[in-house]
């Protein structure tokens, strides 16, 4: 496997994903194809398929998610790459070419990103689910949790895993 880069999300979270290791052998230069895979994946999440798909998605337990996933396992596969290598690499796109107008301009991850800012504001109270621990398999409810906690002043920082 190649390095980890730190990828920043839209709104300056951060994941890790696995670089490539490498560019198939033979390949063009590393920035021409990476730009060429993600125009690729650009060309497919618009294409009226992949749309109607993503319609029919939003009442499914994957979502919209599922269907970016199988897309990019596709362009993956039409470039000769390990799925899970092509994953990593349009995922983390902008970390492998840093400042990159083109791929600023290409990365689905920033461009299109679906996500949006919950209705939760300071000084709410966090609506009741259950939470699973990584470590350990175990689930708890939040709010067995947070009444659990010593003192009312509590920072619920949530994100997602993907």
């Amino acid at each position: 496997m190649g390095m980890v880069h730190v990828s920043s999300g839209r709104d300056g979270g951060f994941g890790l994903y696995a670089a490539p290791a490498a560019i198939p052998d033979g390949m063009i230069p590393r920035a021409v194809f990476i730009k060429r895979v993600l125009a690729r994946e650009n060309q497919l999440r618009l294409c009226p398929e992949t749309q109607a798909e993503f319609r029919k998605a939003r009442d499914t337990e994957s979502g919209w998610l599922g269907v970016v996933e199988q897309l990019q396992r596709r362009v993956a596969r039409e470039f000769g790459l390990d799925e899970e290598q092509g994953l990593a690499m349009m995922r983390s796109a902008e970390t492998l070419l840093p400042g990159d107008p083109d791929v600023v301009e290409l990365s689905h991850y920033r461009k299109y990103n679906r996500c949006r800012d919950g209705p939760l504001r300071v000084g709410d109270s966090p609506p009741d689910t259950a939470l699973h621990s990584v470590a350990d398999a175990r689930t708890v409810q939040l709010r067995d949790l947070l009444e659990s906690l010593p003192t009312k002043l509590t920072v619920l920082l949530a994100g997602s895993y993907t």
